[in-house]
């Protein structure tokens, strides 16, 4: 048996704190069980001057016989109301979130565990209660594995840790690596941009050759562009100049054009592009507008011909021929 110095050593104060219960119960359970009879009145006295607090508020006014007493009292005050059932499907739940450490998530499986002990029936035997507890650290540890970020799961599966202890190890070792190479990446990158330097505009992270600034750069950019621009225009006219082509030996084999023209009608029109009227489906020679215009032009120059011709082909004016007349007529007087 111990003394009641010992016992009273074990005990811890509880201030009302529902995460602090359970401990606070467990030490005074062990410390009362080792005490002889003579001193558990003593030792339950002193248990009593280890509440504070609100503990303390709920219990000034009430009389407890006995520490058995006064834990179920306790229990049913801070102890958590809800079922096994409930505290499991909270354990299944559990997922580490991708700003969340390893550490953190630990923790609220590891509360999760505890509370579903505590909520293990009392009227349990020891064998019973020892096995339902071996059934939950490896529920526990499943849930533990599973619910851990995909990076960290992978590594800690291959491992195959036993226990929920060895599992936890083994994920906060492997979040260190993860930090540490990220960090050696993000000093790389900042090195390897701080490493290069402009000698046009005196500025780090790019090359002169990459520089704006640099006229050089814009002129090689401006002749790209129109070395592209150039191959299209080319390829544009060898194809307009196919289709034209194409459509004369249409005009000449007429019979050849109704056998073989036709199927490809829809790909050649669509491909046919006027430069004179800007319209798609024909070329500059087929195009209608353009000879319309033609035909219009035509006609109106042959019109302005025949008016010149009307006017040089005018008769004399009658003054002319009235002077002739008397000029004539002098002659023979003379």
């Amino acid at each position: 048996m111990l003394s009641l110095e010992l016992a009273s050593s074990m005990l811890i104060k509880f201030d009302g704190n529902k995460a602090k219960l359970f401990e606070f119960i467990d030490n005074t359970d062990k410390a009362y069980s080792l005490v002889s009879e003579v001193n558990k009145p003593i030792l339950f006295s002193i248990i009593e001057t280890k509440l504070t607090d609100n503990a303390r508020a709920i219990t000034r006014n009430r009389s407890f016989p006995d520490w058995p007493s006064l834990k179920q009292y306790l229990l049913d005050a801070y102890s958590e109301r809800r079922t096994m059932g409930q505290w499991q499907l909270e354990l299944n739940s559990c997922k580490q979130n991708s700003n969340e450490t390893v550490m953190a998530y630990s923790t609220k499986i590891e509360n999760c565990y505890i509370k579903l002990i505590n909520s293990l029936d009392n009227s349990l035997s020891r064998e019973s209660r020892e096995a339902c507890v071996s059934l939950l650290k490896e529920q526990t540890l499943s849930v533990f594995i599973a619910g851990l970020r995909p990076d960290i799961s992978l590594s800690v599966k291959s491992q195959r840790p036993q226990s929920l202890e060895k599992a936890i190890a083994t994920a906060l070792q492997e979040e260190q690596e993860i930090k540490s190479k990220t960090e050696i990446y993000k000093y790389q990158s900042i090195h390897n941009s701080s490493v290069r330097h402009c000698n046009y505009c005196n500025k780090p992270g790019h090359t002169s050759f990459n520089c704006r600034f640099n006229k050089s750069n814009q002129v090689r950019h401006i002749q790209n562009n129109y070395s592209h621009n150039s191959s299209r225009r080319s390829n544009t006219i060898s194809e307009n100049q196919q289709f034209s082509q194409n459509s004369n030996i249409h005009r000449a084999n007429p019979s050849d054009f109704n056998k073989n023209a036709h199927p490809n009608n829809n790909f050649n029109n669509n491909n046919k592009f006027c430069s004179y009227c800007k319209n798609k489906g024909h070329i500059i020679s087929e195009c209608r507008k353009r000879q319309y215009n033609n035909d219009r032009r035509n006609n109106t120059q042959s019109g302005s011909e025949v008016r010149t011709n009307n006017l040089n082909f005018q008769a004399p004016r009658p003054q002319a021929a009235t002077r002739n007349a008397q000029f004539l007529q002098a002659e023979f007087q003379s």
